[in-house]
């Protein structure tokens, strides 16, 4: 399964408790992170410090919008973040 997400450059992002005793690092998305790696492939991982399995999520999501924002949306998208958009929908220098 990880071969073909590398394959089509499919990038990852992985929010863990790196206190996790459920699904703990070294058997988990240590694993993952490593494997995929070695495969080709781009992993983002976002560690909470001294977090157990839950909760889920993060107190703040801005580090998961960067990511979106980064790697998913268009460059108009893009461009409309950064403010340089015209009212006609135009790229600006």
């Amino acid at each position: 399964m990880l071969a073909g997400l590398s394959a089509a450059k499919i990038l990852l992002l992985h929010v863990y408790g790196d206190a996790d005793e459920v699904a703990p690092w070294d058997e988990n998305t240590g694993v993952v992170a490593e494997r995929y790696r070695k495969l080709g492939g781009s992993i983002t991982l976002i560690a909470k410090p001294g977090v157990h399995h839950h909760p889920h999520g993060l107190d703040d999501s801005t580090p998961i919008i960067d990511f979106l924002w980064k790697h998913a949306a268009s460059p108009e998208a893009q461009a409309w973040r950064k403010g340089r958009l015209s009212d006609a929908g135009k790229l600006t220098p």
